[in-house]
């Protein structure tokens, strides 16, 4: 996917020069990871590379302010009729190319899961972003209603700053979110184990679930905005659970 995307950009200087600061203000601002309902690396190369051929001449600096402008206003989200309107850095007609070197025999059960804006189940994905390679993949399908909203504004919010602050506004955008001042309402999950190896096991496998978890608040209540912390917080675990585990303080691995 990443050479592909390199081979469809007017010019990988500025792509990446772009790339690394649009991620950046997605690391800032917690919105990003694809296990979590965000878009991950190459959603965020997607994202870039479009804008890129939108303006083929374009600065970095100028991609990353017409990344906002851009993407704020693109019609995500809309279920009625299937219209969510897909980003595409190519066309979905098979290129000489693809025909040249099509799938043997036993990898054409790959074609099944490309993306196919006349299925229902591809039509029902909130914000399609596809791959331009073989199988086409949505690359943000683990977006939900919820995590779209934060996103969208997000999104919102640096379009904003960078339209009416002439200077200092990408400093703006860039700024840290204050999550933990953010909200009204949190829920947080302690993960403990007695091994260094064994703790990040069970935090890897608790954030694998966080995005059912976030599906399942949507569904049962009346949630406008779930915004899921993509990194983990270390804590010391309480005594109550030092003694469960028979550890000493000293010895306590860190919780997150």
């Amino acid at each position: 996917v990443a050479a592909e995307v390199l081979r469809l950009v007017p010019s990988a200087a500025a792509f990446r020069t772009a790339l690394r600061a649009v991620k950046l203000w997605a690391r800032r601002r917690h919105i990003e990871g694809f296990a979590l309902g965000f878009p991950g690396g190459v959603a965020w190369a997607i994202l870039v590379a479009r804008v890129c051929q939108l303006y083929p001449n374009a600065a970095p600096s100028t991609l990353f302010s017409r990344f906002f402008s851009t993407w704020s206003r693109w019609k995500f989200g809309d279920l009625v009729e299937g219209t969510a309107l897909p980003v595409l850095l190519a066309p979905l007609a098979a290129r000489a190319s693809d025909r040249e070197t099509a799938a043997p025999p036993a990898t054409l059960g790959l074609s099944r899961s490309e993306w196919n804006p006349a299925s229902w189940r591809d039509r029902s994905y909130l914000m399609p972003v596809i791959t331009p390679t073989r199988p086409r993949l949505n690359a943000t399908r683990t977006v939900t209603r919820t995590t779209l909203a934060v996103l969208r504004n997000e999104l919102e919010r640096a379009r904003e700053l960078l339209q009416t602050q002439q200077s200092g506004g990408a400093t703006a955008v860039l700024e840290r979110s204050p999550f933990f001042s953010s909200y009204r309402g949190y829920i947080c999950v302690h993960v403990f184990a007695a091994a260094v190896s064994e703790q990040r096991y069970w935090r890897g496998w608790v954030k694998s679930r966080i995005s059912r978890f976030v599906g399942a608040l949507e569904r049962y209540g009346r949630i406008e905005r779930l915004h899921p912390l993509p990194t983990a917080v270390r804590v010391e675990p309480p005594p109550a659970v030092l003694r469960q585990m028979q550890l000493m303080p000293a010895a306590a691995a860190a919780a997150a």
